[in-house]
């Protein structure tokens, strides 16, 4: 699904990615792994578009996608997370769901005036999915809850399921734990483990690597911006 090849990146005299290659197959879940600084968030704004590599292929179902824009690689079905929680938080949570449904027809000026009946099925099957998100999430009891009076781990599931709601073939998941308590790590990788069976691919950056490879079925560990280890995990 999708392949890193031979990837390198510097700034300046640093070099912050020298010569990496990962292989995720389909419905996989990939572990990055390795402390700050390694070279992971750099690895991985380069499969999502947001740096240029000095060197190297990064192919999503066997086509190249390191010279396409962020917003159109997310668009393919690879979407991806932030170490800092994107919610819009004047939203109740069904709202937040809503406003990243793709391909919404009440978008277009022509579609509100010549398909008006197109524009509610949309609009009803969305609300179905998002409800359906909700449930999967085991937020459903905060659904018209603003965004901004949830705590970070409930912003943590609420950004699972606007990724989820964009119906993405791999999500690129970036430090989901850090900051988070015990029992809250748990949930998220259950809910990551969950959207896993049902088909949905996964390349997690983790700095707890015990963590991120125990969910892992396969791992990658990263030291100085070189793959120093790979192998299967769980």
């Amino acid at each position: 699904m999708l392949r890193v090849e031979n990837v390198s990146k510097s700034f300046g005299g640093l070099t912050a990615v020298a010569g990496v290659s990962l292989d995720l197959g389909d419905n996989q879940v990939a572990g990055l792994v390795g402390r700050n600084g390694s070279g992971k968030s750099t690895l991985l704004h380069i499969i999502t578009g947001f740096y240029k590599e000095d060197s190297g292929w990064v192919l999503f179902q066997d086509k190249p996608i390191q010279d396409l824009p962020h917003d159109a690689i997310s668009r393919l079905g690879l979407p991806r997370t932030f170490q800092q929680v994107r919610v819009l938080p004047f939203l109740s949570m069904r709202e937040n769901l809503l406003a990243v449904a793709p391909d919404q027809q009440g978008e277009n000026i022509l579609s509100v005036f010549f398909r008006p009946r197109l524009i509610g099925r949309q609009e009803r099957e969305n609300r179905r999915r998002a409800d359906e998100i909700l449930q999967l999430m085991k937020l459903e009891h905060l659904a018209e809850r603003p965004a901004d009076e949830l705590s970070y781990g409930w912003e943590r599931l609420l950004e699972l399921g606007r990724v989820l709601m964009c119906r993405p073939q791999l999500v690129l998941l970036d430090e989901p734990s850090p900051g988070l308590a015990p029992l809250m790590v748990e949930e998220i990788f259950d809910r990551i483990l969950e959207m896993n069976r049902r088909k949905v691919s996964f390349l997690l950056v983790e700095q707890n690597a015990r963590k991120g490879l125990s969910v892992s079925h396969r791992g990658y560990v990263l030291e100085q911006g070189m793959n120093r280890l790979e192998g299967t995990g769980r």
